[in-house]
């Protein structure tokens, strides 16, 4: 069976596809046919004695038949060849056999006076007969039997008598009903009918597939809320199933757009009384009032962070545009040296080659401009940052300090993780990332550095390139 290996509660195991499946099954189902056939034939040839016999006979008759036909003086002959010789001679009274024509002349025989003793055909007066069987003793299979057969247009009549079969005669016969009624019906028909089941439950299955192709591309957000599975062309009982989906994902969009909806407003009002609070502390002397102005700015920044979310989710961005990702460096730089310079660090931006890409400049800027910010704030010395762009659509942000340490991968975009880390902030500023990342269609990679620091790589879509739907959580996030 094709197998392939599927992602189940982040366990990964091979499981076959339906058509594999119902291929087993017709397989199973054929080869139960075939032993079922293949015991009624072995009941039908060894518990019936007549049944066999008649097969016994069409089996002696056509091989003595094989080999009668007419010399050059239009006489018909046997051609007995030696082993035939050998089997009608190897036990002369138990077997016999008899060819003779219309007027009751014998063409060859063998055995002659056992075969007239059990035959019941009298050539005088048998010769309208087409076919005979006779059982002249109790003996298992002691029969003789008799066929008219046309040679070239005229009739003779061959006979042939066994007397308990020593020889096992009987096993051909039985091979020759199992071949005739069991594998030339049979295997033709079972192996058609999988093929064509196969193939049916093939193109049925090709809407299904075309549906999982687009389920795979769908990113159910605000951006798109209407997004759906295509139902069309679906069995009706898959399109129950993507119809009952499609009605989940209706939902999910109308929690998603309450969401951000909500965010925004929340964040949008607590600004106003996080400014007058500000304002107020700041005319207070004291150490405790400056921690809570501390405190108070740390929250106005969250706040920030959470509108910008909200923002974008609820007017999504146009990410078509074609921008140069040195000039959002330069940006950057200009907005972070001071920052950089307060704790005797640099900014250095480093061009390789062709750096253009299609996106919004406004989030890619700010996605970018986090990244500068959490390698400045959270270095514990001089940080010296490196903003790289290119090849290609992509830029990236390094820095010389200690890493990421253990903190695992997978959750350093969920939004308030804020890893290892002593220096202040709100764990949304990867979220942020994480997000525009998303609506670009991009992708993130994670590495470690050659000094040991962490450097965070988006790579985006190239102008006149299509973009493909590659969500964040499926980037790859390895740390080298």
């Amino acid at each position: 069976m094709f197998l392939k290996n599927t992602q189940v509660d982040g366990t990964t195991r091979a499981t076959p596809d339906l058509i594999s499946i119902l291929g087993a099954r017709l397989i199973l189902a054929a080869l139960i046919s075939f032993t079922i056939l293949t015991a009624l034939c072995i009941a039908e040839n060894f518990l019936d004695e007549s049944y066999l016999a008649c097969w016994y006979a069409k089996t002696e008759i056509s091989e003595i038949k094989d080999n009668i036909s007419k010399d050059a003086s239009g006489q018909i002959v046997f051609n007995r060849n030696a082993a035939a010789d050998g089997f009608w001679a190897a036990l002369p009274h138990d077997y016999a056999y008899r060819i003779w024509n219309e007027k009751g002349h014998i063409i060859s025989s063998w055995n002659n006076k056992k075969i007239e003793l059990w035959s019941p055909v009298k050539k005088t007066e048998g010769a309208n007969l087409d076919q005979w069987q006779h059982k002249f003793s109790d003996q298992w299979l002691a029969v003789a039997s008799g066929q008219r057969v046309n040679i070239d247009g005229q009739p003779i009549w061959i006979e042939v008598a066994t007397s308990g079969d020593p020889l096992g005669r009987k096993y051909d016969a039985f091979y020759a009903d199992f071949m005739h009624d069991v594998t030339r019906p049979l295997v033709p028909t079972l192996l058609a009918a999988i093929f064509l089941s196969l193939a049916s439950l093939y193109w049925a299955l090709k809407p299904v597939k075309q549906a999982i192709l687009a389920v795979s591309k769908l990113q159910p957000s605000i951006e798109d809320p209407d997004i759906r599975i295509p139902i069309d062309g679906l069995p009706r009982e898959v399109e129950a199933l993507a119809t009952t989906a499609n009605n989940l994902l209706s939902r999910v969009g109308t929690l998603v757009r309450s969401q951000n909806e909500f965010i925004a407003r929340a964040a949008h009002q607590l600004r106003t009384p996080l400014a007058t609070m500000m304002l107020e502390v700041g005319h207070i002397k004291g150490s405790a009032a400056r921690h809570i102005e501390a405190d108070l700015e740390r929250l106005s920044i969250m706040i920030d962070q959470l509108l910008e979310i909200a923002k974008i989710d609820g007017a999504p961005p146009d990410t078509s545009g074609v921008l140069s990702l040195y000039e959002i460096a330069a940006d950057v730089e200009m907005d972070f040296i001071t920052l950089a310079q307060s704790k005797h660090g640099t900014i250095t931006i480093v061009q390789n080659g062709e750096c253009s890409c299609l996106g919004d400049y406004f989030t890619i800027r700010e996605a970018v401009s986090n990244l500068v910010s959490n390698a400045i704030v959270h270095h514990q010395g001089n940080p010296n940052v490196v903003i790289a762009c290119g090849p290609g659509p992509r830029i990236s942000v390094a820095d010389d300090g200690p890493g990421i340490a253990t903190e695992p991968t997978s959750t350093l975009f969920e939004p308030f993780v804020r890893g290892k880390t002593t220096a202040d902030g709100s764990g949304l500023g990867l979220a942020f990332v994480k997000r525009v990342a998303e609506l670009h269609k991009a992708k993130i990679l994670l590495s470690r550095t050659h000094s040991g620091g962490t450097q965070f790589e988006i790579v985006l879509h190239a102008p006149g390139t299509k973009a493909q739907i590659t969500m964040v959580k499926d980037s790859k996030l390895v740390e080298a």
